[in-house]
């Protein structure tokens, strides 16, 4: 009875014993994606920053300095191409220049060269918005003279004051930091072009259509800003 007892022991031990000596397979957790790579995938694009920069009078046209929040919104087409829709409302103001508010809007493809480097084109529509200014009014007589509306063919001496809509084009360079999975932010330089139909009423109106009377120029700006962006997708 001993024996057995001692027989069966021994046995136990030694099938503890073939138990620790098993070795367990090894099995490796799922890849996990690289924050960069994760960038390169088709979706969705949110950017929201601040950008400063000149706007800058052509033939005569006032200038400015720009100041303002900046949103791009889109997709990123494949690896190397997004589509993005830019959009800015800037203050811009000199003593003398414009005195109100600048906005654009334009679509922009992107061309991504690496994980880092950006260059983008884009189009779109660009405007002025001046309550009032410092400028002098150098054409006061149009208020009694004028009898429809008027458009200057030049503006090397500024209306008062602008209102109106025109085109814009830009170019942009871009540098592309991922901060992580989901986020990245984005250091960039921009230059834009605009042509601006500028009116001002005169406060007169016409007296059969009440059609009210207006003073018109165009104005050509460039504006160069740079500025930071901090996105999502």
């Amino acid at each position: 009875m001993a024996e057995t007892e001692v027989e069966t022991a021994a046995d136990s031990t030694t099938t503890t014993a073939d138990s620790a000596d098993e070795v367990l397979p090894f099995k490796l957790s799922l890849p996990t994606q690289e924050d960069a790579s994760a960038w390169r995938d088709t979706g969705f694009r949110l950017e929201l920053g601040m950008a400063y920069g000149l706007f800058e009078g052509v033939f005569g046209a006032p200038s400015g300095t720009l100041l303002g929040p900046t949103v791009r919104v889109g997709t990123r087409v494949d690896a190397l191409w997004s589509l993005l829709a830019s959009l800015q409302y800037q203050s811009v103001s000199s003593i003398g220049g414009i005195s109100g508010l600048r906005y654009s809007g334009t679509v922009d493809p992107v061309l991504h060269l690496g994980d880092h480097l950006q260059l983008a084109l884009g189009l779109g529509f660009g405007g002025i918005v001046e309550a009032g200014s410092r400028r002098p009014d150098t054409y006061p007589s149009d208020f009694t003279n004028l009898s429809d509306s008027y458009t200057y063919l030049s503006a090397k001496t500024p209306l008062p004051s602008c209102t109106g809509v025109g085109i814009v084009g830009l170019a942009r360079v871009a540098w592309q930091q991922v901060l992580g999975p989901l986020s990245a932010m984005t250091a960039f330089a921009e230059f834009h072009g605009q042509h601006t139909a500028c009116e001002q009423r005169i406060g007169r109106v016409d007296p059969d259509t009440a059609r009210p009377f207006f003073r018109r120029q165009y104005w050509f700006n460039v504006a160069a800003q740079a500025g930071l962006t901090v996105g999502w997708h």
